[in-house]
């Protein structure tokens, strides 16, 4: 069972290039967070989870839902993880997340895809992403492979291992990021209420994005939105939207 969380599609790329070089399903932890209880899956399969690197390290949200999970059936787990450029210390992180489970832990690989941190770089364009992503594929699919045949896997681990260290205090930054909401280009579609994960946005009886204040910096908000409608205020207007291609089997061959 490939379980996978991702705010704009780069990590269900992933999940899905792996369910098909594996030949199994892929399940959206997004929808489980969003649901509030805990996730109840079988597996005659490893697990593979997959998820984006959030300041250095795997999102606290995705270690809560899969702490919280009943993995029943196999007892060996994967993580692979999508990140901008690095994922320093986060295999740490994902180990202790495994076998605190006590699972098998059968390694870590990660990806380096589109960056979608809206907060701080310009989005990438069609051909620009899709370039990234075909540099990936080879690496990537080398690791699907090994999954398919339970060998362990090993990524590169990249970047200072220092970074994951500061994680809480960059998270908490993002968090507590000041400015959100939205442009006269908002039409009340509901969109960003149906994407977010963590039920941070709610709509008034004016139509009116609400801002709970739990923000987990997916961003999916922001790149899903429509009409280019949702921002946060001096930082995003004018970088853009990035969400991922949909995964189709014909890039790999």
């Amino acid at each position: 069972m490939i379980l996978y969380f991702t705010g704009s599609g780069n990590s269900k790329f992933v999940a899905d290039l792996i369910a098909h070089v594996v030949g199994d399903q892929t399940l959206s932890l997004n929808e489980a967070i969003k649901s509030g209880k805990p996730l109840s899956v079988t597996s005659d399969k490893p697990y593979v989870i997959v998820t984006p690197i959030y300041a250095f390290d795997l999102p606290h949200v995705v270690m809560r839902a899969v702490s919280e999970a009943t993995l029943s059936g196999s007892g060996e787990a994967y993580v692979v993880v999508t990140c901008g450029d690095r994922s320093a210390n986060a295999h740490r992180s994902a180990r202790r997340l495994i076998e605190g489970k006590g699972m098998t832990y059968l390694g870590f690989y990660d990806v380096v895809m589109p960056d979608n941190t809206v907060t701080m770089f310009d989005m990438p364009d069609a051909a620009t992403a899709q370039a990234k992503i075909r540099e990936a594929l080879p690496g990537l699919v080398e690791a699907a492979g090994k999954i398919a045949k339970g060998e362990p896997v090993s990524g590169a681990c990249k970047g200072p291992g220092f970074l994951t260290s500061i994680n809480g205090m960059m998270i908490k930054r993002m968090e507590n990021a000041k400015g959100w909401g939205t442009t006269e280009a908002c039409t009340s579609c509901g969109t960003c209420v149906k994407v977010c994960p963590v039920n941070n946005l709610s709509l008034d009886d004016a139509g009116k994005v609400i801002f709970a204040g739990s923000c987990v910096s997916c961003y999916s908000c922001i790149h899903h939105c429509p009409t280019n409608a949702m921002h946060i205020q001096g930082k995003t207007e004018k970088r853009g939207q990035y969400r991922a291609p949909q995964f189709d089997p014909s890039w790999i061959g």
